[in-house]
């Protein structure tokens, strides 16, 4: 540090520690900034710079969206380009709900079912996760969406009223989709 370059009779001057403090808290707010800025190019870690990602790809911009929220519509945009595949669906799907989703072509022409296996009942931001794959599956194709739920099969006799009431209701079929 420069510090060490100084005589000792400077060093216990109360002007210059007062310089040297004033220079290194400068120092310290410069490399947070810098820090910042570059965590902007990550869409992983950045915060303001999201509006940023949002505008250069098309998505709209919502700021009312949690951080998260928005970094997960960014990067299915991102993972969305190129050929459109099974995969590719499943992928995209896949980074809204954190689990597993099979994707497959159904035997009527231009129709794709989307299932999501790994959770039970609808995925809390099904709205999302249709706008995305909207963007990347052509036009002209039907997306038809699956979800498991809890039979009453599973339920009968199988759990204590108990386990019933801590169940989320959208576990169990609706009866109107």
């Amino acid at each position: 540090m420069a510090v060490n370059y100084l005589p000792d009779f400077l060093l216990n001057d109360r002007v210059v520690k007062s310089l040297y403090e004033s220079i290194i808290n400068e120092g310290a707010l410069l490399n947070a900034s810098i820090t910042d800025i570059i965590d902007q190019c990550f869409v992983s870690r950045a915060t303001w710079g999201l509006r940023v990602w949002e505008e250069f790809l098309g998505i709209k911009v919502n700021e009312t969206l949690s951080n998260s929220s928005r970094r997960q519509r960014i990067l299915s945009k991102i993972r969305g380009y190129g050929t459109v595949t099974k995969e590719l669906i499943a992928r995209v799907a896949e980074s809204f709900v954190n689990g597993e989703v099979i994707v497959e072509e159904l035997p009527s022409p231009g129709v794709i079912k989307v299932q999501f296996v790994s959770d039970l009942g609808v995925p809390e931001r099904l709205s999302d996760i249709q706008d995305a794959l909207r963007a990347i599956i052509p036009a002209h194709l039907v997306i038809e969406y699956g979800f498991d739920y809890l039979l009453i099969s599973e339920v009968h006799g199988v759990m204590t009223l108990e386990e019933l009431e801590q169940t989320e209701l959208r576990v169990f079929a609706p009866f109107i989709i």
